[in-house]
């Protein structure tokens, strides 16, 4: 649930607000700290509709680990309320600081602000929390941090693209998923006894590094199923241009798997392998009972 800028202006609710910025990719456990935080201010958090990376880096959209749906429903179910949405465009990326505070903040009636301690804000950034301090109550909340460092979406990025996904999981506090439709592929696993799915992301999702991985498949219903993924290129039998996701269910008796067209989520567990290339189709088979071995292990 969220509600737009302009249809806020125009409801009843004119009372002072407190609000939690940040752009909140991942909702790791930083954000959750901090909208903690905000929760005690009954505070709404104000996000963007699009990814500002559309209109701030010449129209190359960065990949995400959160598209805004799975965002709301992360951050709303920490603040029990809906968020406020900020149509996307050029125009509203060129505000300046002032502008943005005289344009947006101001109509809103905010109160007070919830943020964290690196938030930046306006046309290049230029906004900082001492800009907010002149015309509001502002609530900084630190970068925390653990063992594996602060807990950052740049880290978490980092993380996944070398294949720690380990690291990415605990700097959530979930499993790093992706959402998405499964779809007809060339049936090359069915082929050597291994069926998989193929798993067509929803939104620009990042991917993890390429490789195998220990995975989970949830279903529309909420069936959850032990299964082994791979990013890539599938390079032993008809290598592609570009990775897919795809991924072989375990040991299904009991459930109806996943089938074209249906919608499912893909949980990373843990880096497995490499991707790559065997020599034979019975080494490739040899090397997947193994990556299964190992998944039912977990």
């Amino acid at each position: 649930m969220a509600i737009y800028f302009k249809d806020y202006l125009n409801s009843s609710n004119k009372e002072p607000l407190s609000i939690a910025l940040g752009n909140f990719d991942g909702v790791h456990i930083g954000h959750i700290s901090l909208l903690e935080e905000a929760k005690r201010y009954n505070a709404r958090a104000l996000l963007f509709d699009d990814e500002i990376s559309k209109y701030v880096s010449n129209g190359k959209t960065q990949q995400v680990l959160t598209p805004l749906e799975e965002k709301l429903s992360l951050i709303e179910n920490v603040l029990e309320t809906e968020s406020i949405l900020l149509k996307s465009s050029k125009e509203i990326f060129s505000l300046d600081k002032d502008r943005f505070i005289e344009e947006i903040l101001f109509p809103l009636n905010v109160r007070r602000i919830v943020v964290g301690e690196d938030y930046r804000f306006g046309y290049m950034a230029k906004g900082d929390i001492e800009d907010l301090k002149k015309h509001f109550e502002v609530i900084v909340t630190p970068l925390d941090e653990c063992e594996l460092g602060k807990y950052a979406t740049r880290t978490i990025k980092s993380s996944l693209l070398s294949g720690d996904i380990k690291v990415a999981n605990k700097l959530l506090g979930r499993l790093y998923s992706i959402k998405g439709i499964v779809e007809k592929g060339l049936g090359n696993g069915h082929k050597i006894g291994f069926p998989t799915i193929n798993i067509v992301p929803s939104s620009d999702y990042l991917f993890p590094k390429n490789g195998v991985y220990a995975a989970n498949i949830i279903d529309i219903k909420g069936n959850s199923f032990k299964a082994i993924a791979n990013i890539g290129v599938h390079p032993t039998i008809d290598t592609l241009d570009k990775p897919l996701i795809e991924a072989h269910i375990i040991n299904n008796k009991d459930k109806e798997t996943p089938t074209y067209g249906d919608k499912v989520i893909i949980e990373f567990i843990s880096f497995r392998r490499e991707e790559k290339k065997f020599k034979s189709l019975e080494d490739l088979k040899n090397q997947l009972k193994e990556d299964i071995a190992y998944r039912e292990s977990l």
